[in-house]
Order: structure tokens, then sequence, then C-alpha cells
């Protein structure tokens, strides 16, 4: 299929989102086109990373099958780091090693291709919400050396631009929006996650151990026994 040419563009002339699937084959791709398509997605799809990187596709949101295949992790990553889009791996497998390899691989949402067409599209209407700039919120947030624009979800460090996955961005917005102040656990879980499930805090702590990796330890100080606050910058080295 042509990258450049998104399906069901007739029916759609301004489509929900640009949606591209990649390495699903021709019959669950098919049927996950369809479903996007009713839905008012316009889609395109791609067997892997070489005709990705050729065709260098503008879209929204990108799926990824994954199913527990050692390449899918370095796949996602290669799109996270060169496709400006939500990215969503899907798996038929539904355990949190496989969740845990989508999370660390730089994926917004791990998605389980047995869980029925109702939830596949609520779970990606979910990403898109959170993806997307918010034009109505024209925010920006400052914290010493960061900058958070609220409204586009793009952040600088020093002036450097800082690639978040939508969940970082997501914890990242809560801390800084509480000057400092410290935000429970249980209200991050159901602030960013929407629950408070054991995953939930499995998930919450590998994104804190990559915000800091990302932007330094200071963005997310522990509180033993409360939760988390933003900290104070590192001195300048």
């Amino acid at each position: 299929m042509d990258l450049d040419r998104p399906t069901d563009r007739a029916a759609h002339p301004a489509p929900f989102a640009q949606t591209l699937l990649v390495g699903f084959g021709r019959h669950r791709g098919s049927w996950l086109e369809r479903l996007l398509s009713r839905h008012g997605h316009g889609v395109c799809q791609a067997t892997g990373w070489r005709e990705i990187r050729d065709h260098r596709p503008h879209v929204d949101l990108v799926l990824v099958r994954m199913d527990g295949t050692a390449e899918g992790p370095d796949l996602c990553r290669l799109i996270r780091s060169h496709v400006d889009a939500a990215l969503i791996a899907v798996s038929g497998e539904n355990t949190e090693r496989e969740r845990l390899r989508a999370f660390e691989a730089g994926c917004d949402e791990h998605l389980y291709w047995w869980c029925g067409p109702v939830e596949i599209m609520a779970r990606i209407d979910a990403v898109l919400r959170w993806a997307r700039p918010r034009a109505h919120t024209p925010e920006i947030l400052e914290h010493g050396p960061l900058r958070i624009d609220v409204a586009t979800r793009q952040v600088w460090l020093a002036e450097r631009d800082v690639h978040l996955t939508a969940k970082e961005f997501d914890l990242l917005r809560v801390l800084a929006g509480r000057s400092g102040s410290v935000v429970p656990r249980a209200e991050i879980l159901a602030t960013v996650w929407g629950e408070s499930s054991g995953f939930a805090g499995r998930s919450l702590d590998t994104h804190v151990s990559s915000l800091r990796r990302k932007l330094g330890r200071w963005v997310c100080v522990t509180i033993k026994g409360q939760g988390l606050r933003m900290g104070e910058p590192d001195p300048p080295g």
C-alpha cells in the first residue's frame, strides 16, 4: 500500500487521525484498517522500518505489531526516535512482561489484540486525546531550566528540546503544576493512568526512572510514604 495515500479519504475528507499500521500482515492489517476507517481514521500500512524510513509518512498515530518478538522493541524505538506521532504496541500477549517491554521501548500504550473492537477504539481514542496538542490550554509551566508548553506538549531543558512519551509528559505536567508540593502516588495513578492497579504502579515507577534519565533526578523526587514532587534543579556544573 502506498504510504502517501491513506485509505478512505473519499469517505472521510478530514480524517479524525492519520494512522500507520506496521507489521500486521494482510489479514490482521485489513481487519484493523477497516475498523479504524469506520471510525474516521485515514489508514496506511508498512511492513517494517525500511518502508517507513524511505517514505517518511506524516501521521498522528502508529500501531506496531510486537507479539513477543525480539525485534519488536527495537522497531518501536526506531519509530519513537524518527516519527513524531503517538505510538501503540499491539500484541497477542497480555502479560506484564510484554506490557513492560512496550513501555520501555517508548510506546504510549500497549494494546492486547484480543480485547475486542470496542476496547481497541476506546484505548486508541484515549491515547490520541493525550497526545494531540490542546489549543484551548495555552499554558507554559517553568521551573528552573525546565520549560513545558502544555498546549503543544513540548518540553525544553536549558533550551534543549526533550522528547517525552505521552505518559511521561502527563506525569511531568502533574508534578510541575503543583509547584514543588508532594503529589500522592494514588492521585498520580488516577490522573495519569486512570487506575491504581499493581501494573499501573509498576508502570509509574518505570516512567519516573525514564523522566529522571531524560531530565535529571530532581524532576521526580520520591517522598517516602507520601508520593512524588518536583525538586530543585541541580546547580550548574
